[in-house]
Formats: C-alpha cells, sequence, structure tokens
C-alpha cells in the first residue's frame, strides 16, 4: 500500500512540475494597427509603416496587391527589435474626398460612432454599420462641406458619406475601420466631420 501512494505522489509530483514548464512559457505580446503596406514589382508586400512612422521589412508572398502602391490596412503582428511577424492583415478603406457642390442630397445614412483618432497623414475612424452579410457593399465617403475659422483656427468641415445597398436587412452591427488621407489639409488646425448615427447627427473635431 505504502509503494502505491508512493508512486501515486511521484506521478502527481511529475504533473505539477510539467504544468509549471507550460505556465512559464511566455506567448508573443500580439498588437493591432492601422499601417500601410507597400507593394513591390510583384505585388506582394515588402514593407509595412505605422502611423507613427516605425516601419518593418517583410516578405509577404502568400497575397498579390496591385503593384508598386501603398495599401491602408489592419495589421495585427508580434514585434521584436527589427521585425515583426504579421499574423493577419486586411485592407481598409480609405475614403474619397468630394466638394458639397457635387451633392444635391448627401447621402448620410446612420452608422454608430464608435472612436475616431488622427496620425500624420490620416484620420481614422472605427464605425458601425447595421447590415445581413459579410461584403464590403456599404459605400462610405467624405463631403468637403466648408472652412470654418474659430479665433486663430482653421477648421475644414466634412460630413462622413454612407450609402446602404437596397438589398441589405439591418440584421447586426458589423464594425469597420475607415480613413481620410489628409494630403491637402496639412494647414488645417482641426477636421470636423459630421456623421449621421442612429442617435442623431454629431460633430468629431480631431
Amino acid at each position: 500500500m505504502y509503494k502505491k501512494v508512493l508512486l501515486l505522489t511521484m506521478l502527481l509530483s511529475l504533473l505539477l512540475v510539467s504544468c509549471e514548464k507550460e505556465d512559464e512559457y511566455e506567448y508573443p505580446s500580439v498588437r493591432t494597427e492601422l499601417a500601410c503596406a507597400y507593394t513591390a514589382d510583384n505585388g506582394c508586400i515588402y514593407k509595412i509603416v505605422l502611423d507613427d512612422g516605425t516601419t518593418y521589412p517583410v516578405s509577404l508572398q502568400d497575397t498579390r496587391y496591385v503593384r508598386n502602391t501603398a495599401l491602408r490596412c489592419k495589421v495585427v503582428f508580434s514585434d521584436e527589435i527589427d521585425k515583426i511577424d504579421v499574423y493577419s492583415l486586411k485592407l481598409v478603406r480609405v475614403g474619397q474626398i468630394f466638394p458639397s457642390s457635387a451633392f444635391e442630397i448627401k447621402p448620410m445614412e446612420p452608422l454608430e460612432f464608435i472612436s475616431a483618432w488622427r496620425s500624420d497623414d490620416f484620420l481614422n475612424f472605427n464605425v458601425g454599420f447595421m447590415t445581413s452579410s459579410d461584403t464590403d457593399d456599404h459605400e462610405m465617403a467624405f463631403s468637403f462641406d466648408s472652412i470654418r475659422y474659430s479665433g486663430n483656427s482653421k477648421i475644414a468641415c466634412m460630413s462622413l458619406l454612407h450609402v446602404r445597398p437596397a438589398h441589405d436587412r439591418e440584421a447586426y452591427m458589423e464594425p469597420t475601420f475607415l480613413s481620410m488621407y489628409l494630403e491637402g489639409f496639412q494647414d488645417y488646425d482641426s477636421i470636423q466631420v459630421n456623421i449621421n448615427t442612429y442617435d442623431g447627427m454629431i460633430k468629431i473635431v480631431r
């Protein structure tokens, strides 16, 4: 009986040591960032530049995009000193900016506003729209409505445009990222964007 108890104790000790070793394994910390991915002559991504300017060389050969261009994307990765391991990369919409005069009535189907933040080259939005499918049929863009001055501040006033496909039902909320490229708007102190939400019109200033 004593031998059986001793053997059982040894087995339990080995099991506990094994579990402790598994717990000691350090999983890489994963980051999710909006970034620009650059493609080479063959359409493969060869570098990723985060919005803070950090540049990582990569070699993503599995998927090919338009050659020699910059793509806005959401990238999930773990980073080390001078390289990253990319776990997923999804293209992000960059909304075209139209003059307000292009519209008799601005299409502004309601959205859910989640967040907005500004980087050097982009004004970024996380919004949600009601949908019944996982396609990207919803169209989003921006209308440049006017210039407003507040004291010494120069403000570009925009509207976020949203067109819902006629066939789409409002079944569930689908969050999505949208970026506004700020080329030509760097001399403005801030950007004001009107967004039609399910709770009414709001103004976001960044």
